[in-house]
């Protein structure tokens, strides 16, 4: 981790960086800043931080002078003697607001804090990324070809040929092979659908994909729905819901 310290107390700074060290010793500190336009100089210069420390009140005035000047992106946590500024802390980045003199515990306590946050900011850019490459490749006609799958602690290579469809089982994504077989995917039945392609699979109902050869046999079904006979692996009643039979019907003629 990357941490930048803005404070004009020489003692205070030098304490600040012995307590984080104590908690993770690998923390590499950019620089050691006591005023806005030191600051803001270096801040215009170079990547942002993981983290910045941030006292309040510096040698040429306010903290929060910084913002206005220069693009900070890094997640901030101010530290001051006094508590008049907290609503204005959280006015701009900040995810914490600690008061002088710092402990141990309280330190420990930010940087739970932090770590979770972080970790909520990661996966959400992984569900857009994810998402974006979903949608590109549906766009430009391009489907998956193979699947990364869990097999008991291992994973494993599946091939798209070699699927018979995609189901939900007490709430947990499954993709079903033509012999028969299931395995665990991190896909959603929503990414399932836009990856797969539409000529040989078909959404039956909110939980079910299927291949149009996994249908062994159809028969009608209560209030104008059909009822699906699917080759080994699925679970349960295979029901072609009322919404999607007329698609359906459209998708087995191509």
């Amino acid at each position: 981790m990357t941490i930048l310290i803005i404070e004009d107390e020489p003692a205070s700074a030098n304490r600040l960086m012995r307590l984080i060290q104590t908690i993770d010793p690998e923390t590499r500190f950019c620089g050691i800043f006591d005023s806005v336009d030191e600051s803001v100089s270096w801040l215009r210069k170079n990547q942002p931080p993981d983290l910045i420390f941030m006292d309040i009140q510096l040698a040429d005035g306010l903290s929060f002078d910084i913002f206005p000047q220069v693009e900070v992106s890094s997640p901030v946590i101010f530290i001051t003697a006094f508590d008049e500024y907290a609503l204005e802390a959280f006015h701009v980045n900040s995810i914490d607001y600690l008061l002088k003199p710092v402990d141990k515990q309280s330190l420990e306590r930010t940087f739970r804090k932090f770590s979770i946050l972080e970790s909520g900011f990661l996966n959400r850019q992984r569900e857009k990324i994810q998402a974006m490459q979903i949608r590109n490749q549906s766009e430009s006609g391009q489907y998956k070809s193979r699947f990364l799958v869990k097999q008991g602690k291992v994973s494993v290579s599946l091939l798209a040929d070699q699927l018979a469809g995609a189901m939900v089982h007490k709430q947990v994504i499954f993709l079903v092979t033509t012999d028969g077989k299931r395995f665990l995917t991190d896909y959603t039945l929503d990414q399932l659908e836009s990856l797969l392609n539409p000529k040989l699979f078909f959404r039956i109902n909110r939980q079910l994909i299927i291949h149009h050869q996994a249908i062994r046999s159809i028969e009608p079904f209560f209030n104008s729905r059909q009822k699906l006979h699917l080759t080994p692996g699925f679970e349960g009643e295979s029901i072609v819901s009322r919404e999607k039979v007329a698609d359906f019907k459209v998708w087995l003629e191509e």
